[in-house]
């Protein structure tokens, strides 16, 4: 009887590039094509986790924030979680790490902003800690 020729598992298209969809992916933490797997956000950081970095702090609109897969990858393994402002809101989860939720009528904040964790991890670029500087 002739065997069958099974093929090796395939690999997602495109994750040897960064293409729009993965970039979007690792700066947002939703993709629109096909989302990818916790395992395969960290490769693709790990290969394009500086460039996404110098793009995202390019922006001047970005100053004080980080890409999602920075929070997943770096800031919460090396520093832990945002602190909870708030604890009667169940928190989000992507990629088993809290997103930002808001609440009632006024939408409070979940948890401490972004630029709050950052001074206090001292993880300010030096361009940040010059605004920093010139407007405290």
């Amino acid at each position: 009887m002739p065997r069958i020729a099974r093929r090796g598992p395939t690999r997602r298209p495109g994750i040897d590039e960064l293409t729009r969809d993965v970039e979007r992916q690792l700066r947002c933490g939703l993709g629109f094509l096909e989302p990818l797997t916790t395992s395969q956000l960290e490769s693709a950081w790990e290969s394009f986790g500086e460039e996404v970095m110098e793009r995202w702090l390019a922006d001047r609109g970005n100053l004080f924030t980080r890409p999602f897969a920075w929070w997943v990858f770096v800031a919460v393994p090396r520093h832990g979680e945002r602190r909870t402002l708030r604890s009667r809101v169940s928190p989000a989860l992507l990629h088993g790490i809290r997103t930002q939720v808001y609440s009632g009528p006024r939408f409070e904040p979940y948890l401490e902003d972004e630029d709050v964790y950052l001074r206090r991890h001292k993880l300010l670029t030096p361009t940040e800690k010059r605004i920093d500087r010139e407007f405290t």
